[in-house]
């Protein structure tokens, strides 16, 4: 993500994580995004000096990313290719802007920088970094990351809504892309709308095929893997809550309600409950100095002073580092879904009526699973790794990440549910043998019948689902 002097001094940064699925292969996948105009990040160019468009900064910015990330971590986003890092193709000299409408309230917010991680495994994420340098006031900044990050409808009403009335991108201060879902909460009862209410904001499909003019097509066709939420970072520089941070105890409902991205109060308005989730959600390493992080399971948020004496130590590092490390956990838990989700194909239908020979798991589906198993093995030696930085504060910060995605229980449940399909079709495919064996056997027994057996032999293999 991009840290320019103008983005140092901002009130506050938000990143928003769009994450998706992809069905294609990654390498079909690549050649998609970048006839489309996605112009190929090389950290590992950048580095050695090999990107003639990279500036100071961005090379600032990459060395520092470089000695905080693991060795594996750093397979996984510098020399692998595990996971590839696009640019948007930004127009020289337009100005990009981040717009939504809440009532009578119109946010505009320059937009920093466009990036997509196109992960192996079928996974993407879009990411879209904004920065604040208009609205002083907590309450516009816990606004601007509630309704900047619900991107469909949650549900529908004619009166109030949980997103934001109005959502889009604006180009030289005129709207491009626009999806008003106050309007499409209204007509959804007339049929021809109704696909259109159900949809994600059209913006996101328009970044992902760098189409915001309308003048191409978006054939780039992605499953996005998110609610009507996607994922916030939040940077806060603010005197006053920095103070308030060392005084948490007493501010606990405040900050509750700012790391679970509340637009006003805490939404959860019970005590102990919020003291729980609190606790769980926080990370105090350096609270007495008055920077606080916490994580959810669709936030990354930072509280800190405006003092420049942390730029390089607190901002810079959360916009060029921790980005990267929620990307990896936020890839590891679509990962695991995905996996999950192509087993139960595979074994899909096995439940219902069939006869005892069609039942359980024949060798075609045996061969498919065999297939998902090596890949989940690769996926997890490759990017379920144990640390992603050689940072304390790196590592803990990973770690309540996973924690809060659960990607550890959810692997747990995969695992087991690889292990007994396995197992199910090693007997299945034991029984299956043993009856062709005595078919064979008999055929031999009894030379007459022979054609007749081994062409029902050969029937009830080509039957084998």
């Amino acid at each position: 993500m991009k840290t320019s002097d103008e983005i140092m001094k901002a009130k506050s940064v938000h990143i928003f994580a769009w994450p998706f699925r992809f069905e294609r292969k990654k390498s079909v996948f690549k050649e998609m995004v970048k006839k489309k105009g996605w112009k190929e990040k090389s950290i590992k160019k950048i580095l050695n000096f090999q990107d003639p468009k990279a500036n100071d900064r961005d090379v600032a910015d990459c060395f520092m990313l470089h000695q905080y990330l693991s060795h594996s971590a750093k397979e996984i986003f510098i020399y692998n290719d595990i996971c590839s890092i696009y640019d948007y193709p930004f127009e020289a000299e337009k100005n990009y802007e981040y717009y939504f409408k809440k009532g009578s309230k119109e946010f505009r917010l320059p937009i920093a920088a466009i990036q997509l991680h196109v992960y192996d495994y079928g996974v993407g994420i879009l990411f879209i970094q904004v920065w604040n340098q208009s609205y002083n006031d907590i309450a516009d900044i816990k606004w601007i990351n509630d309704y900047g990050r619900r991107v469909s409808l949650p549900y529908l009403s004619n009166g109030e809504l949980l997103c934001a009335d109005e959502l889009g991108i604006c180009l030289d201060g005129s709207m491009v892309q626009k999806t008003d879902f106050k309007k499409a909460s209204a007509e959804y009862s007339d049929r021809d709308d109704a696909k259109t209410a159900l949809q994600q904001a059209g913006f996101l499909f328009a970044l992902l095929n760098c189409n915001l003019n309308n003048t191409g097509e978006n054939d780039i066709k992605v499953n996005p893997h998110t609610d009507d939420r996607m994922f916030v970072f939040s940077l806060i520089r603010d005197a006053e809550l920095s103070e308030r941070v060392e005084e948490s105890q007493e501010y606990e409902k405040q900050l509750y309600s700012i790391l679970f991205v509340d637009s006003s109060d805490a939404t959860c308005q019970n005590r102990e409950m919020r003291k729980q989730l609190f606790t769980k959600a926080v990370y105090p390493r350096w609270s007495d100095y008055g920077t606080l992080y916490g994580a959810t399971s669709y936030s990354l948020c930072c509280i800190t002073t405006d003092a420049t004496v942390v730029n390089e130590n607190v901002v810079r590092p959360f916009l060029a580092e921790y980005s990267y490390i929620a990307s990896l956990v936020l890839a590891q838990r679509i990962g695991i879904i995905a996996f999950t989700a192509h087993s139960g194909k595979v074994v899909s239908g096995l439940n219902s009526k069939m006869n005892w020979w069609k039942s359980g798991i024949g060798f075609f589906r045996a061969a498919r699973l065999s297939w998902i198993q090596k890949q989940y093995i690769d996926f997890k030696n490759r990017l379920l790794i144990l640390e992603a930085s050689t940072q304390e504060q790196g590592i803990e910060i990973y770690q309540l990440l996973q924690r809060q995605f659960l990607v550890k229980e959810e692997q747990e449940i995969l695992d087991g549910k690889l292990q007994s399909l396995y197992e199910a079709a090693n007997i299945s495919i034991g029984n299956r043998l043993a009856v062709i064996g005595l078919i064979l056997a008999a055929a031999a027994l009894y030379p007459n019948l022979g054609n007749k057996i081994a062409e029902k032999a050969y029937k009830l293999l080509m039957q084998i689902p």
